[in-house]
């Protein structure tokens, strides 16, 4: 289930009791038993037919990404020298048909059913996992081959261009010290010049474009109106658009 995950000491780790005190600030006492429960019956599972279930997760993702290396209205990206893959991620784009990464996320889903994991400006991420094979890789070239046949005749927008990387606003206060000081929502234009009192995180990736005790300047704001008109989510902001910023004394 979401929100579980196993952390894997190898032979011969010496630093164990600092990894056990590390968690000691993250755990509850009170675990979620339904979680741990889940974890447990997926080890058991690897335990009996492991090597069955990744090699069918991995015969899927080759299959959709064969398929889409021979499709040329698609591009898959791939590693240059010196990088490696996850060979269960693929990360697709759709140039030619006029999509930019929510575009097409929301075709797939609207032709094929298809939720991707995540995606970005000009791309959609694909994961397979222990649960995908043959199948699941015919549902989702069906999905592709449903979104090459629309081609561009309901596309709304062009393709975005990606953004140049924003500059990392100057701090004022603490992430502490903002974060519990007195706070006001104001309209993002009038938020400019104003410290942030929560963070402004853009989803996907989940990267925050201002940070509790950072100066909202002009480059954040014009960010966060380009990437609402996206349709991106942008966690922080009011129902209304607007950013807690700190009270001025």
């Amino acid at each position: 289930l979401t929100q579980t995950a196993v952390l894997h000491l190898g032979q011969g780790v010496n630093f164990g009791e600092r990894i056990a005190l590390a968690l000691d600030f993250l755990q509850s006492t009170s675990p979620s038993y339904p979680l741990l429960a889940s974890i447990d019956a997926l080890r058991a599972e690897i335990a009996r037919r492991g090597a069955d279930l990744w090699e069918a997760a991995l015969a899927a993702a080759d299959e959709v990404r064969a398929w889409l290396d021979g499709d040329w209205r698609f591009m898959v990206w791939t590693p240059g020298p010196g990088l490696t893959q996850d060979p269960l991620r693929l990360v697709v784009a759709a140039p030619s048909l006029g999509y930019g990464g929510r575009e097409l996320a929301l075709s797939l889903c609207e032709r094929g059913g298809l939720a991707v994991e995540a995606w970005g400006d000009r791309h959609v991420l694909l994961v397979f996992s222990l649960a995908d094979d043959r199948e699941v890789a015919s549902r989702v070239v069906a999905a592709f081959r449903g979104v090459a046949a629309q081609g561009t005749a309901d596309r709304r927008a062009e393709t975005p261009g990606v953004l140049p990387r924003l500059a990392i606003p100057p701090a004022v206060l603490t992430p502490r010290e903002a974060f519990f000081a007195a706070h006001r929502w104001l309209p993002l234009g009038d938020a400019v010049g104003e410290v942030a009192a929560r963070a402004i995180v853009l989803y996907p990736p989940g990267t925050p474009l201002c940070w509790p005790g950072e100066l909202i300047g002009e480059e954040v704001a014009h960010y966060v109106e380009i990437y609402r008109r996206r349709g991106y989510h942008l966690q922080g902001l009011s129902l209304r658009g607007e950013a807690a910023v700190v009270a001025r004394c």
